[in-house]
């Protein structure tokens, strides 16, 4: 029988990507019509929590789309905070 061997890896959070998510979370559950019809915004994509996933509801396609450009299709701006 093998033996398994374990190597000491260390779990790395980053910060940043956290604040990216939660700095898109407002986006989520908010509606556009794109001409054929209406998509909703159902998440951030955990793989790139700069990107928000969509779903358009005509035929359940989904795709993820850049937040930047999801908050210029919806013209909403980024709340700053007061300090």
């Amino acid at each position: 029988m093998a033996e398994q061997i374990v190597l000491p890896f260390k779990l790395i959070r980053r910060s940043g990507n956290v604040k990216a998510k939660l700095a898109n979370d407002d986006l989520v559950g908010l509606t556009y019509f794109d001409g054929l019809s209406d998509v909703v915004i159902t998440g951030v994509c955990p793989s790139n929590p700069k990107h928000v996933r969509v779903e358009r509801e005509r035929d359940g396609k989904s795709w993820t789309v850049p937040a930047g450009l999801i908050r210029l299709i919806v013209k909403r701006k980024r709340r700053r905070r007061i300090a």
